[in-house]
């Protein structure tokens, strides 16, 4: 990445544009050799300050995907994890009632004790979620924003309170990286 101390900011070519428009301003728009140079190192070096913040972005876009890839990840293993716990405890569950234990004091578990425990539901991976009654079953209710722009373009009438639809909007575009195979085989 840049040398963050050499590296030309936006805020530093915007501070170089105002000083360079006030001085257009007081010398009614003659050209002096300082509002010169201002405007030689606006042009210069607007380039590469534009260029250094997509790579960043892109470099952060990157590692956003790369954190994509450890959520499954982790949430792989989490549930590993999890799983393996629950049939830790099982086990030493079948292990208490087959050798008739019902209760055990431990350093950590002080009070540990074979009991009942409250029903629970569990829900296999064969559920038929089509024969579940509908006072069972739990939706997710939400906003379809590419539905109902699609039906403002065809009637620019359409409102929804809370929905706002932005038109004439600008962006930058082309500022992905496309790798050529030259940049990869080097």
């Amino acid at each position: 990445m840049d040398n963050l101390k050499t590296r030309v900011t936006l805020f530093d070519i915007e501070v170089r544009y105002r000083q360079f428009s006030e001085l257009m301003e007081v010398n009614e728009g003659e050209v002096t050799d300082y509002s010169a140079m201002l405007e030689e190192e606006i042009q210069r070096d607007t380039p590469t300050a534009i260029d250094s913040l997509l790579k960043m972005a892109h470099e952060l876009d990157t590692e956003a995907g790369m954190w994509e890839g450890q959520e499954k990840v982790f949430a792989s293993r989490k549930k590993s994890a999890r799983d393996k716990a629950e049939r830790l405890r099982n086990h030493v569950e079948r292990f208490m009632l087959d050798h008739g234990i019902t209760e055990l004091s431990l350093p950590m578990f002080p009070k540990l004790k074979i009991g009942t425990m409250p029903d629970k539901v569990e829900v296999s991976d064969a559920l038929d979620f089509a024969n579940v009654p509908e006072a069972f079953k739990r939706v997710k209710t939400e906003f379809n924003k590419s539905d109902f722009l699609k039906a403002w373009k065809m009637n620019r009438t359409l409102s929804v309170p809370g929905v706002v639809v932005v038109t004439d909007r600008t962006g930058i575009k082309g500022h992905t990286i496309k790798e050529s195979k030259d940049a990869a085989t080097d």
